[in-house]
């Protein structure tokens, strides 16, 4: 599925969504681009051009394609008024159609003499295909020596099979029903009417700003910077192999980073309050080198992992998009090393968030048995500020999950349970992915609960993690020395 919507022509800035049956003024074609964004997914890569079509209102017809991201249909003729029929569709590096992934659309165009430079016609609204599946994320299991910890994954795209181990294919219908993560057993159903709803995010639909990490021109609203004193720097050399896969031969190198301290910040304009989606572009040669991820100044991940590309460093990959909670106007994404040195950067993506993906935070979920903290046997949701009460202080905090809080997972109970609601958009097969740490084998079941039914959907294996190469540096001012590990590992993984 993807997104079309209005952007101020030569600027980056968000203007207007585009829907089915809205009407436009000719003026909007006049003053702005369009911009057709693919929504995050395991499909999105595969889009590597995009055509549109048109058919006004006299019946002439025109075609239009962009071979290069983001897809920037600038400078449209202004269409006559009336009827305008357009079909967008997904086309492969041969410039073949990607089935199941094609738009089409109605809209009215009203003449713009009289209209003032303030009015906009149409409701909003988004322009999807292929929606014979969409995404849906469990909780990531925090980490405690106890259990297994719980916080949320990307889901797959439509058609895509499910991830291996920790994903499980779930036929959801469009009303609301219950997927419970269990230790082999299941909520009665009548303890669900306090479980969470999780619902599409709001954000605009159509929204799509890649910075790339090199632009320090902060002119245009969008822009980058460095900082640090131990050899971050920007390499632009089209001659550097490492450069020939970045987006104009440039990225940003971390250099050497072994104390830490060393930056990389974005700064941007969001036109509305609300969740995105942020995808990175990077290179890593081998291992895994997390950076620390600020969002406007708030710590939102410690480890923010980035495992290998391979290739040594001259392959740049997409990470998975991670969503994030922006406010209306200027917004920083912050990259720090923590303890070790980072990989090179090519760009951010910030994106309105796919409203076919849901993420489901671990300590979000309701909980069964109620939660004690003073008893290893119940879940108990595990954040900077609570750990100290966990066991009269005698547990470990597990650093690396989102939003710094995780679901410890209880220990020895196998009656333990967490649940979460989703009402969902559309009908489909949905894959759910659990983000986790451990440091032994602990499978758990997924069950759908749809009244007083349940069906167990599949399995989550859940094998040992892998450590990480180091413990991040910048601990000390958040944890005290009793919930602090003497060295990372399966745990912090």
């Amino acid at each position: 599925m993807f997104s079309m919507s209005f952007v101020s022509r030569g600027q980056k800035s968000f203007q207007k969504r585009l829907a089915d049956k809205a009407e436009f003024l000719t003026k909007e074609f006049e003053m702005h681009d369009l911009v057709v964004a693919p929504h995050p997914g395991q499909w999105r890569d595969a889009v590597e051009a995009v055509r549109m079509t048109w058919k006004d209102a006299s019946g002439a017809q025109s075609v239009f394609e962009r071979f290069e991201r983001p897809f920037v249909f600038d400078h449209l003729p202004t269409p006559q008024p009336g009827k305008l029929a357009m079909v967008v569709d997904a086309l492969d590096g041969q410039g073949q159609a990607l089935g199941g992934l094609r738009a089409a659309f109605d809209v009215l165009i009203e003449d713009a003499e009289a209209a003032s430079d303030d009015e906009v016609a149409g409701p909003s609204g988004q322009v999807e295909a292929g929606q014979d599946g969409a995404g849906l994320e469990a909780s990531e299991q925090g980490s405690g020596d106890q259990g297994i910890p719980a916080d949320a994954a990307p889901a797959s795209a439509p058609g895509a099979p499910a991830a291996s181990d920790s994903a499980a294919p779930l036929a959801t219908p469009a009303s609301s029903s219950t997927a419970t993560p269990a230790a082999l057993s299941t909520t009665p159903a009548a303890a669900l009417s306090a479980t969470p709803s999780i619902v599409a995010a709001a954000a605009p639909i159509g929204f799509s700003l890649r910075i790339q990490a090199e632009d320090d021109d902060a002119s245009d609203g969008a822009s980058a910077s460095i900082s640090g004193d131990t050899g971050i720097a920007v390499v632009s050399d089209p001659a550097n192999p490492d450069a020939a896969d970045a987006e104009g031969n440039a990225y940003v190198d971390y250099g050497n980073g072994v104390a830490g301290g060393e930056s990389l910040t974005f700064t941007f304009e969001a036109p509305e309050a609300g969740e995105y989606d942020l995808v990175l572009r990077y290179a890593m040669g081998d291992g895994n080198r997390p950076l620390r991820l600020d969002v406007n100044g708030e710590l939102f991940d410690r480890m923010f992992d980035l495992p290998a590309t391979g290739d040594d460093f001259t392959n740049f990959e997409l990470t998975q998009p991670v969503r994030v909670t922006l406010a209306q106007g200027t917004n920083t994404i912050t990259l720090t090393s923590n303890g070790a040195s980072g990989p090179n950067i090519d760009y951010l993506e910030i994106t309105a968030p796919d409203p076919d993906r849901y993420v489901v935070q671990g300590e979000d979920m309701l909980l069964s048995p109620d939660e004690d903290v003073d008893d290893t046997g119940t879940n108990r949701v595990a954040t900077l500020d609570s750990i100290a009460d966990f066991t009269n202080n005698n547990e470990t905090f597990r650093v690396g999950a989102e939003g710094a809080g995780y679901l410890d997972w209880a220990f020895g109970n196998a009656n333990a349970s967490a649940d979460f609601t989703l009402d969902v958009a559309t009908a489909g097969t949905y894959t759910v992915s659990v983000t986790y740490a451990t440091s032994d084998p602990r499978p758990l079941d997924l069950i759908l609960v749809d009244g007083a039914t349940t069906t167990t959907l599949g399995t989550f294996a859940f094998a040992t993690t892998t450590a990480p190469d180091y413990y991040p540096d910048d601990v000390e001012s958040d944890l005290d020395a009793a919930n602090r590990p003497n060295q990372s590992s399966q745990w912090e993984g």
